[in-house]
């Protein structure tokens, strides 16, 4: 049987109990520090804590097959002229990881947005072509290196 006509399973899930992020924090580590190295901000692990333990940000964990394959942070905002976006601030898949997950996770997020009565949906990278191709074919336009999709 081809391996590629397995379906893969998954989830990506909101962890609104704290109690949930410190119990797996450790699993988080390795993906923070990479975040950290390529992030212009002050970004470290106390601050993201605190914002996430705060409800500034909500961490998401992403499983494929039942496997932590990654998470990302998320944030509402508004611009100046009120329009509330869902922002994806951080985003992190394991090296050995299945990226195709990163697409399933947004799709979840831009539901997620809809639900909140976001918008638009949206996040920032310095590295813009990896995500180009494939987030194109979805339905984003690229404005800078911000990434925004409308929700309707």
């Amino acid at each position: 049987m081809d391996s590629n006509l397995i379906e893969k399973k998954y989830k990506f899930v909101p962890l609104w109990d704290t109690q949930a992020v410190l119990k797996n924090w450790s699993i988080f580590t390795e993906g923070l520090e990479k975040i950290a190295l390529h992030t212009d901000d002050e970004m470290d692990f106390n601050t993201l804590l605190n914002e996430i333990l705060s409800g500034k940000l909500l961490m998401w964990i992403g499983f494929v097959d039942g496997e932590y394959n990654g998470f990302s942070t998320t944030k509402f905002s508004e611009n100046s002229l009120g329009k509330r976006y869902l922002w994806v601030v951080h985003g992190y898949i394991k090296i050995e990881g299945d990226h195709d997950a990163w697409t399933e996770g947004m799709k979840v997020l831009e539901e997620f947005a809809r639900k909140s009565n976001c918008s638009a949906l949206k996040f920032y990278t310095d590295r813009e072509k990896p995500y180009a191709r494939k987030i194109s074919k979805l339905g984003w336009r690229i404005t800078y290196t911000e990434f925004v999709k409308d929700i309707k």
